[in-house]
């Protein structure tokens, strides 16, 4: 049995960052389930799916854990994973325990990342995107003209756009954050809080204390 961790919050409360940083600290797979909705065809379910993101919208439940069905049944998920972006209601997390228990997987921490909504307003307004490899760039000013991994065009998703920030904020906080209740009963809640203008490094470290782990745990 392998280790589960979910990173829980608002969008741009730095799930996706953080996420990666723990993959590369515990050599734990990392599924996005955003990442997985973007890699689908441009067509038919696809579409849909790709849509209802641009508005800020959630995809159907029976969807989201469709999908995460046939990812998590890969090999590479057998001796644990970090989830980010799932579950993001409460359905969602009840359908959660009951694929981890047919995989004989169990949740060892939900990490709420908490960052204030002014925080939040300034990061997904920054954000930018490599249309090529999906890499986030954060700009105060002027964005760059292209990704400086792989030399893809740079661009601004819908769903970052003033309007788009403010629906999906609407959208937490009418199906997602309820989610902090329900975990906080199973007692696996950790929360983390984000500090304005925090650096990566330092809200990782908060991170780790969280999870009762240090750098001297990071994988060899």
């Amino acid at each position: 049995m392998g280790r589960v961790i979910v990173l829980f919050g608002a969008p741009g409360s730095g799930k996706g960052t953080q996420g990666e940083m723990l993959e590369k600290q515990f050599g734990l797979p990392r599924v996005s389930t955003g990442d997985l909705f973007r890699a689908l065809p441009d067509e038919g379910a696809g579409k849909e799916i790709q849509e209802l993101m641009a508005h800020g919208s959630l995809v159907p439940d029976e969807k989201v854990i469709e999908l995460l069905k046939q990812e998590l049944a890969k090999s590479a998920y057998e001796n644990g994973f970090i989830l980010d972006g799932f579950p993001r209601t409460v359905p969602q997390a009840k359908a959660l325990d009951a694929l981890l228990a047919e995989l004989n997987q169990a949740l060892e921490a939900v990490v709420y990342l908490d960052a204030s909504e002014a925080e939040i307003k300034r990061r997904l307004g920054g954000r930018w995107t490599c249309r090529e490899c999906n890499k986030i760039y954060n700009f105060r000013g002027k964005p760059a003209a292209e990704c400086s991994e792989c030399g893809g065009a740079l661009y601004q998703r819908e769903d970052d756009t003033p309007h788009g920030i403010e629906q999906r904020l609407r959208t937490y906080r009418q199906k997602t954050a309820p989610l902090i209740n329900y975990y906080q009963g199973k007692g696996v809640l950790r929360k983390v809080a984000v500090p304005d203008r925090a650096q990566k490094e330092d809200v990782f470290k908060l991170v780790l204390k969280q999870l009762g782990a240090g750098t001297e745990n990071k994988r060899k």
